[in-house]
């Protein structure tokens, strides 16, 4: 059973966010950038995770490619027969996405000054739902969550054995190459900005 009451091996996966100076800039930006969220819940914009773009073949499918599939049938929250992992777009591979970029700008400022940026949105766990162990597909880059939405209860994320919980207006960093694995039992969705930038040892284009 998954819990934070089990024992954990500490790995190698989980960052220190304090090491990047914007981790703490974003921090700054949560009730503005919280604001922005809460009036996109009720649209139609969030991508089903699990589409063409976030599959083995990412790192080989053209821009084009990808901004076509994150496009594609956009769902209320919370819609369809199951729960699921649902997206919001910003940026992709560095660029805009316009659409979501003009529905919240405040948002999207924030995000656009951080340094070497990759790939920003909003992400939604829904209520009752397990993303199983996996790991990501791109090398180069590091993720982080910003806490908007965590609902109090059995919602958390482990990296390389270890599980820690997200908290509202704090940064969790780590790198997506590892093994990792999340989960939110409660009857609440979980809602997080998730940024992607190259890591140390990547070279811009």
């Amino acid at each position: 059973m998954d819990s934070l009451a089990e024992d954990t091996i500490p790995g190698a996966g989980w960052l220190d966010p304090a090491a990047q100076p914007w981790c703490a800039e974003l921090e700054a930006q949560t009730d503005a950038i919280l604001a922005e969220l809460q009036r996109l819940l009720d649209l139609t914009v969030w991508i089903p995770w699990g589409t063409a773009h976030y599959t083995p073949t990412f790192t080989r499918m053209s821009e084009a490619e990808l901004l076509q599939a994150a496009a594609g049938n956009p769902e209320r929250i919370g819609s369809g027969n199951e729960p699921n992992w649902r997206l919001f777009g910003l940026f992709l591979k560095g660029r805009r996405m316009e659409r979501g970029c003009a529905l919240c700008p405040r948002t999207a400022a924030a995000v656009a000054r951080i340094p070497r940026l990759v790939n920003a949105g909003f992400s939604c766990l829904e209520a009752s739902y397990r993303l199983r162990p996996h790991r990501g597909y791109d090398p180069t880059v590091y993720r982080a969550h910003l806490g908007l939405i965590v609902p109090t209860g059995d919602c958390a994320l482990r990296v390389s054995g270890e599980a820690r919980r997200w908290k509202a207006g704090k940064m969790l960093m780590f790198d997506d190459t590892q093994v990792h694995e999340a989960w939110n039992r409660t009857p609440e969705h979980r809602i997080v900005l998730i940024v992607d930038t190259l890591n140390n040892n990547a070279k811009e284009a």
